[in-house]
């Protein structure tokens, strides 16, 4: 039975006419003259081609450009420089011709001849150069890629033209009048031309998942529509390989002598015209690979521009002129910022939204690196001949570093998650985290290493910096929960029997979380951060210790970080009252009095340590005492006892050698009076050891 639809098809964009043979009559009733509809737009016409014949002309292209290739590279005994020029071009000339008479007819044929015309008289580009009387008038470079830009030029001229031919490739159009009748899968595929992309067997794959419903078509005589051709693919994926070609064929002829610094160069170059055709290359969208083209170009790009972060700076730091190395180092992230912006702001054509945010993974953490590093080498070499000391030069640069990373590492972590215009994606704030934590680490450990004082500013510093990112990231992240308030239990009638007494059992906070809720996850980019600043710290630790002539001591590093960590500590016990205190305190306590304690059993006695451990170890002795809190009490507790007798055993093992039957002595007097006292004692004991349990 029909059923009830709107009057619109609810197919996509496109002229969709019906045969005769699957019109169906109109029935009693219907309006005599049914309004008439204005035809939809020309659409465009996509090519039909099999595999066969893709095989054929990708071998056919691959064969002719082979064959001018040995042409050019043979045959100019025969002809000449200049005849064996122009035989290739007026091969290269024709084929591009063809193509273009043939596009609205054999559209993958025209691709394919346009293809080996392209590549014809791009191979004839570098034997125009090579002419005598060119190559002394304008250099080899500059001539191949200005030639090769121009063939681009014509290609694109060429592509113009053709989207303006008639076309033989026409579509019906009809008026209609709404009639109620339902479209079977196999009548929806065998009334829609192959336009826009919708081939049949996507209308009949359409069809079959949604039927629909579509007004009859009134028998009325039909129209036809021509359909404009879709440019070839040939141009713009020709002008995607060109045009940074061109560009570094130019760029190769700049008069430097530093070899070095031309292919630098030269690769920045290509890399920045790949990223500007691929933010301004316009395809049509009803392509079926419209977005092949700007992709590729990116990736190219981002594969240059990667090339030349990381190994270009160590090349060319030591060239001249000062200005041109200046310009090089810039460029990278400059690029770098432009493809990060495109690929926030620019859809793609198919699906209408921007890239996945794991495109700009790459780009983030190219730009943070190449800004740090080409900073801190131009600084040096800048600040090298006034100050007259490489390591002031240095330390002043490397400040500049820990500047540019330490701001990067706080922006993923504290800042710019939401702009105006886009989001920061998850994956860009970890990127930037772990780049810039790494570059931290490499910065802050090779200067502790210099052996002078003045490098160590840095890696303190930087300490310094990391520590203060990881403990606000851990303070903003920590969110105070509300405690749900408890509902009076109903009084009962009857008088409650008496219970039992029960012994006392501590009273801890219960979970302030809601019922059926857990605590929010920290984010990846806090725990990156997290993680680089204890290997930094753990690393300066261990350097200090090793470093037989060490400028900072051991402890003042284990200090630092473990007075950052008892701040993270005291802030989550005071968000979260359910939370004990030595998963929280314990890894302050033990960077705060460990590492100090260790070391003065292998080293001479240091007055300035044996302070600072017994000041530390009763401070955390009376705070647990005073606040109820069992991990700073037993913990101070037990490293006062150990540092006592650490500090005094040299008086102590001198004094045995001479009295030591006083040990005797007094060991036989404290079992008298524990046997004594046998019964107070054990009562004593496990009233201490209830009382310290019960401690939070």
């Amino acid at each position: 039975m029909p059923q009830a639809s709107s009057p619109q098809a609810q197919f996509p964009q496109g002229p969709f006419p019906q045969s005769t043979a699957q019109q169906t009559a109109w029935p009693s009733g219907a309006a005599a003259t049914p309004p008439v509809s204005s035809p939809p737009a020309p659409p465009q016409s996509e090519p039909q081609h099999s595999n066969v014949q893709m095989l054929l002309l990708v071998l056919g292209v691959a064969l002719v450009t082979i064959a001018v290739l040995a042409f050019a590279s043979f045959a100019y005994g025969l002809l000449g420089d200049i005849g064996r020029a122009v035989s290739i071009g007026v091969v290269g000339a024709i084929a591009l011709a063809v193509g273009m008479a043939l596009t609205n007819r054999l559209r993958v044929t025209a691709e394919g001849l346009t293809w080996a015309g392209l590549a014809a008289l791009s191979i004839d580009a570098p034997l125009v150069s090579g002419i005598p009387p060119v190559t002394r008038t304008i250099p080899n470079g500059v001539c191949t890629g200005v030639l090769i830009l121009l063939v681009t030029a014509l290609a694109f001229g060429l592509r113009a033209i053709a989207s303006h031919l008639p076309s033989n490739q026409t579509a019906t159009v009809t008026d209609s009048q709404p009639n109620t009748q339902t479209i079977p899968s196999n009548a929806a595929s065998s009334t829609l031309p192959d336009s826009a992309g919708f081939s049949e067997a996507h209308a009949a794959e359409y069809s079959t998942e949604h039927p629909v419903t579509q007004p009859a078509m009134r028998p009325v005589p039909l129209s036809p529509v021509p359909l404009s051709p879709i440019p070839l693919r040939a141009t713009t994926l020709y002008a995607m390989c060109a045009i940074p070609l061109a560009f570094m064929s130019i760029a190769s002829s700049l008069p430097t002598d530093n070899h070095n610094v031309e292919w630098v160069l030269t690769v920045e170059i290509g890399s920045a015209a790949a990223l500007l055709f691929a933010i301004f290359v316009r395809v049509p969208h009803t392509s079926r690979y419209a977005d092949f083209e700007w992709m590729t170009s990116l990736t190219a790009a981002t594969v240059g521009l990667t090339a030349v972060t990381f190994f270009g700076y160590a090349l060319i730091m030591d060239a001249d002129p000062l200005w041109l190395v200046i310009i090089i180092c810039l460029i990278p992230p400059a690029l770098w910022a432009a493809m990060l912006v495109m690929l926030h702001l620019k859809p793609t054509a198919r699906t209408g939204s921007t890239l996945p945010p794991a495109n700009r993974v790459m780009p983030t953490i190219g730009f943070i690196w190449s800004l740090s590093a080409g900073s801190e080498s131009l600084l040096r070499r800048v600040l090298n001949g006034p100050l007259g000391n490489d390591q002031a030069a240095q330390t002043v640069a490397d400040l500049l570093m820990i500047a540019i990373t330490g701001f990067a590492i706080t922006a993923a972590t504290l800042m710019f998650r939401h702009t105006k215009r886009f989001t920061i994606s998850k994956q860009e704030r970890v990127s930037a985290s772990v780049i810039g934590s790494l570059m931290m680490l490499i910065v802050i450990d090779s200067d502790f290493t210099h052996g002078s004082p003045l490098p160590m500013v840095v890696s303190i510093v930087g300490l310094v910096v990391m520590l203060a990112v990881t403990a606000i990231s851990w303070i903003v992240a920590a969110q105070p929960t509300t405690t749900p308030v408890a509902q009076p239990a109903p009084q009962s009638i009857q008088q409650p029997q008496q219970a039992m007494p029960q012994p006392a059992q501590p009273q801890w906070p219960q979970s302030t979380l809601p019922h059926g809720t857990a605590p929010k996850p920290l984010p990846a980019e806090h725990i990156t951060v997290t993680v680089f600043t204890a290997i930094t710290s753990l690393t300066l630790i261990y350097l200090a210790v090793t470093d037989p002539q060490p400028y900072a001591p051991m402890d003042l590093f284990a200090i630092m970080s473990g007075a950052t960590a008892l701040v993270i500590g005291v802030r989550w016990m005071q968000v979260r009252p359910a939370l004990r205190s030595w998963p929280a305190l314990w890894p302050a306590l033990t960077l705060l009095m460990v590492p100090s304690l260790l070391i003065s059993w292998f080293e001479p006695l240091s007055l300035p340590r044996v302070l600072a451990l017994f000041a530390i170890s009763i401070c955390a002795l009376l705070l647990g005492a005073l606040r109820g809190l069992q991990a700073p009490l037993v913990y101070g507790t037990v490293i006062l006892v150990i540092h006592v007798l650490t500090v005094i055993w040299p008086w102590l093992a001198e004094f045995s050698r001479h009295y030591w039957w006083v040990w005797l002595l007094i060991g036989g007097v404290l079992l008298i009076a524990a046997a004594a006292r046998y019964e107070a004692s054990m009562r004593s004991m496990r009233s201490i050891a209830s009382r310290i349990s019960d401690l939070r």
